[in-house]
């Protein structure tokens, strides 16, 4: 009986030693495209930037790494939206609360200039709402140009401030 239990054991010991014991699954991540309504073009950090402080513009879709976002849920209806190939966050640069603050990507840091809300615009539209200001997310002057800048600005339910996540 004792011999049993302590070849019992040794087996157990083993296994985990070795990791051969499953860990349990972990879902895939889920990035998506944010795209203009007034444009069609993507959010896109410009050049595939690492860096913190890169600049936020709108340019033709093409499915690069740096226009794929991932919305991770931080309670209350908000969210972090981060980039793939930077794993960096969206951010209105400086905490500002004015109208026209750039949008840049930076480190997450769990700042509410970092958190989102999205509010159905219909056809599958969204605004996208910083949680420091109150601010949409905003194509300047609803530009349809490529490198056109991506900015926060007063809610005005603008097709340049309606987005949709593919």
């Amino acid at each position: 009986m004792n011999r049993n239990r302590i070849i019992g054991a040794l087996v157990t010991a083993t296994t985990l030693g070795t990791g051969v014991l499953a860990a349990p699954a972990q879902a895939a991540a889920v990035y998506h495209e944010i795209v203009a309504r007034h444009s069609g073009k993507c959010v896109d950090v410009r050049g595939a930037s690492r860096m913190d402080e890169a600049d936020v513009l709108q340019y033709r879709c093409h499915g690069g790494d740096n226009q794929r976002w991932r919305l991770v849920n931080r309670g209350g209806g908000y969210y972090e939206i981060i980039a793939d190939h930077s794993g960096k966050c969206l951010d209105v640069w400086g905490s500002s609360q004015a109208d026209e603050a750039d949008v840049r990507q930076y480190r997450c840091n769990g700042g509410a200039n970092q958190r989102w809300r999205l509010a159905p615009r219909g056809g599958g539209y969204q605004e996208i709402i910083a949680r420091h200001s109150g601010k949409c997310l905003d194509v300047w002057g609803s530009s349809q140009d490529d490198d056109a800048d991506i900015q926060q600005y007063r809610c005005s339910g603008a097709a340049n401030q309606q987005f949709r996540l593919r």
